[in-house]
């Protein structure tokens, strides 16, 4: 024998109902959302700098093409502080479905030889997308600067060791890197002073604040065209169309090379068919001649890697630098 219940609907029952069919709908609405071709919605990509310095120039190049080839609006999202770190963090803590991305391969993951303890894993946190860009970075002072060359620079540092100040993205960022590697190389010591970002940088040594820092070319291109900095060396192993005339390193006796890389890289665990998705996107984005003109203006150098061989550079340029930092610790 069937029973039928038949007690009036209370309030209480009534709004149980209620929440009920919300839930339903809530649950069926994300199911829908989760089955929707990718990407469904804006994807942020996160630069841990201030708007103006170099991994943000990069970002905003990037987002412009990107959005052509994935259909969807991409975002520029700057969260700077902790040369980077910060950034990554929101990063890895995010949740992993290839809606929030990092412009990431350079001071987060040399940051790791300057903290014992960091908010995530420069390499297994994330999963590598593709780099796009491989860039030597300029040491540039004050057109009006004492020194003309990076040699005068030097004799003066080894006659006064910590008088001249140099200027960094912030601590344990890869500008700081390379100022202390060179600073061991040339057997130099500098005092540093750091900022949030290239930007900021560049403005101190603008300002008089600082005497040298690193500076992507980006970055410097109009202080230099403008009369402002000047270039004493490019890190990068050879000479670059980015800087005409500008000696590296290695050509004035200095043995060391080291490039800016920048690419995007996802949380770990976002599903392998949405990052190969932005992999093959920014594969495209690359190849562009379009991309590749706004690139060659903003003084960007184009060095497309895919996701695999992108983490074996992020892998390489961490052992590298990890190499070169215990000779100058604490600096």
């Amino acid at each position: 024998m069937l029973l039928l219940n038949t007690k009036p609907v209370t309030r209480i029952s009534r709004l149980a109902l209620a929440s009920g069919l919300l839930a339903a709908t809530w649950g069926c609405g994300l199911v829908a959302d989760d089955n929707r071709p990718f990407p469904a919605k804006s994807i942020d990509i996160v630069v841990g700098f201030g708007p103006g310095g170099g991994t943000d120039l990069i970002a905003r190049a990037v987002s412009k093409s990107l959005e052509q080839q994935v259909k969807s609006s991409v975002v520029v999202v700057n969260k700077p502080g902790a040369a980077g770190v910060l950034a990554a963090q929101v990063v890895a803590r995010s949740k992993a479905d290839g809606y929030t991305l990092l412009a990431a391969g350079g001071s987060e993951t040399t940051s790791a030889s300057f903290y014992r303890e960091l908010p995530y894993d420069p390499v297994e946190s994330f999963e590598p997308i593709a780099r796009i860009t491989a860039t030597g970075m300029l040491m540039v002072v004050q057109s009006n600067a004492r020194w003309d060359s990076l040699e005068s620079l030097v004799g003066e540092a080894r006659k006064a060791p910590g008088a001249i100040k140099f200027a960094s993205s912030g601590h344990g960022g890869l500008f700081h890197s390379a100022m202390l590697a060179f600073s061991n190389e040339a057997g130099i010591s500098l005092t540093h002073v750091p900022f949030d970002g290239g930007a900021a940088s560049l403005a101190a040594l603008m300002g008089g604040h600082v005497d040298v820092c690193m500076a992507m070319p980006a970055e410097a291109d109009a202080l230099i065209s403008g009369g402002g900095v000047r270039a004493l060396a490019v890190t990068s192993a050879e000479p670059t169309p980015l800087a005409p005339g500008v000696p590296t390193l290695r050509e004035l006796g200095y043995d060391l090379a080291l490039l800016n890389q920048k690419g995007l890289v996802a949380p770990a665990g976002t599903p392998a068919d949405r990052l190969a998705i932005l992999e093959d996107a920014v594969r495209s984005v690359c190849n562009d001649p379009q991309f590749a003109a706004e690139a060659k203006r903003q003084k960007m150098q184009v060095a497309y890697l895919g996701a695999q061989d992108f983490r074996e550079a992020l892998i390489e340029a961490r052992s590298t630098i990890g190499n070169l930092l215990p000779k100058v610790a604490g600096n």
